[in-house]
């Protein structure tokens, strides 16, 4: 599993469970598509709304 400070390898099945279990609860609740597009819009708006 690639990680931002590197790599880690996952050896007992418990580990690679967990990490599926996971994966899959992010999976279902990820915006896509048109929705992402906006939130991602709506998120840089209040970041420059902040800035100023």
């Amino acid at each position: 599993m690639e990680m931002f400070a590197g790599e880690v390898v996952l050896r007992d099945p418990r580990d690679v469970a967990y990490h599926l279990e996971l994966f899959e609860f992010f999976k279902k609740r990820a915006v896509r598509g048109d929705d992402a597009t906006r939130l991602l819009r709506m998120i840089a708006q209040e970041f420059l709304r902040e800035g100023e």
